[in-house]
């Protein structure tokens, strides 16, 4: 591409693709997706999909966390289903909620870095989630633990399953088939609900909570 070809749009348009691509990696991870990997992030309707979400978080559209919950959750399911629509026959794997959260919200996470130099762009991220990992579960695991005592961590996070359970297959039926959902999974649930009672009144947002303890619990374990 030439230099005289070059425009604002364009520069955009690859900065989105560079993005995309890290936060599918993150999604896709290890034990978060087994089998071939190599075909997942080609598909162009799903990178459409969550390029309008980023579009109307910039754009400032997302007015209660109810509103940006549904379309978080649309998104999600859209990019699930055209996903896996297009899998190859090597593929063993199905893209679940949990690697489409993970998707949407690294591209979120990556795109927050933003505000290091222009914080006036902070508050577009006020309702944004805090990816779920197996870092991020065991740390609010914990601290909500701490916080509250074992009894009640056990008793309002220990939904169904181990609560630090891996994250890849969340919401997959039991022939590894991703069904359209109509409201987050129960830990999904949990997991953010327990991010915001920790955060409290400390004016931070649940996006800001992985940042500054994702590096802070980072093991040798597959996240």
């Amino acid at each position: 591409m030439s230099m005289n070809n070059y425009s604002q749009e364009i520069l955009a348009n690859m900065v989105f693709e560079f993005i995309f691509g890290c936060a599918m990696r993150d999604a896709i991870l290890q034990q978060a997706f087994k089998g071939k990997k190599d075909w997942v992030g080609k598909d162009k309707q799903a990178k459409i999909h969550l390029r309008k979400y980023i579009d109307k978080l910039f754009e400032n559209e997302f007015k209660t966390q109810q509103d940006h919950d549904d379309y978080f959750l649309k998104t999600a399911n859209a990019i699930c289903k055209s996903i896996n629509n297009h899998k190859t026959k090597e593929a063993t794997d199905s893209f679940s909620f949990g690697n489409a959260q993970k998707l949407i919200n690294m591209t979120a996470k990556y795109l927050y870095i933003m505000c290091y130099s222009s914080p006036e762009l902070r508050n577009r991220f006020r309702f944004c989630h805090c990816p779920l990992d197996s870092i991020m579960l065991k740390t609010v695991w914990k601290q909500y633990g701490e916080r509250n005592g074992s009894a009640i961590r056990r008793q309002e996070l220990n939904i169904n399953t181990v609560f630090c359970a891996s994250w890849g297959d969340e919401d997959l039926n039991e022939n590894g088939v991703q069904l359209e959902i109509k409201s987050f999974p129960a830990r999904y649930a949990a997991f953010q609900k327990a991010v915001k009672e920790l955060i409290g009144e400390n004016n931070i947002y649940s996006i800001e909570y992985d940042y500054l303890y994702w590096n802070n619990n980072l093991n040798s374990e597959n996240v």
